[in-house]
C-alpha cells in the first residue's frame, strides 16, 4: 500500500484509514506515521471504542481529521450495537479526547427509526441516512 501511495504523490491529497474498525490493527499508528511521511493528509474513521489508541494517534499528530460514529445515547448503546451489556464508557472517553484535541473532527450517527427516538426535520422515511452532526454529544 505504501509503495502505491508513494507512486501517487502529487495525484492524491490524502488518505482515509477506515474499516471495520481501523484501530483494531496493531500497527495503525505506524502505518499512519508512514503515510504522513509521504506527505499525505490523513483522516481517521473510528467507532471510538479504543480511546487509548485514539489518544496515541492524536498525541503524535498522525491525523488531520477524525470522523467518529456515535451509535446512540449511552442508555441505548448496547441495544444499538447489538451487544448486551456493552459499556459505552470508552466511546464517551473518545468523545472527550476529540473535544479537547486540536484536530478537526465530526460525530456521525446513522439514524434508525427503531433505535432513535427523535430525528431531524424531514428525516422520516429515509432510514440509513448518515447525518454529519453539528452537535457534540453531551458527555
Amino acid at each position: 500500500v505504501l509503495d502505491f501511495l508513494a507512486s501517487r504523490r502529487g495525484l492524491l491529497d490524502g488518505v482515509v484509514l477506515t474499516g471495520g474498525e481501523p484501530l483494531l490493527q496493531p500497527d495503525a499508528a505506524d502505518f499512519l506515521r508512514k503515510v504522513r511521511e509521504l506527505g499525505f493528509a490523513v483522516k481517521l474513521d473510528t467507532n471510538g471504542c479504543d480511546p487509548a489508541r485514539l489518544a496515541e494517534i492524536l498525541n503524535q499528530g498522525l491525523v488531520d481529521y477524525v470522523a467518529m460514529d456515535v451509535k446512540n445515547a449511552p442508555a441505548r448503546y448496547a441495544e444499538t450495537v447489538g451487544i448486551p451489556g456493552f459499556n459505552p464508557a470508552p466511546v464517551e472517553e473518545s468523545i472527550r479526547l476529540l473535544r479537547k484535541s486540536t484536530v478537526d473532527y465530526e460525530f456521525r450517527t446513522t439514524l434508525v427509526p427503531e433505535l432513535h427516538r427523535s430525528s431531524p426535520p424531514g428525516w422520516q422515511g429515509r432510514p440509513g441516512t448518515i447525518f454529519r452532526t453539528l452537535w457534540t454529544p453531551a458527555i
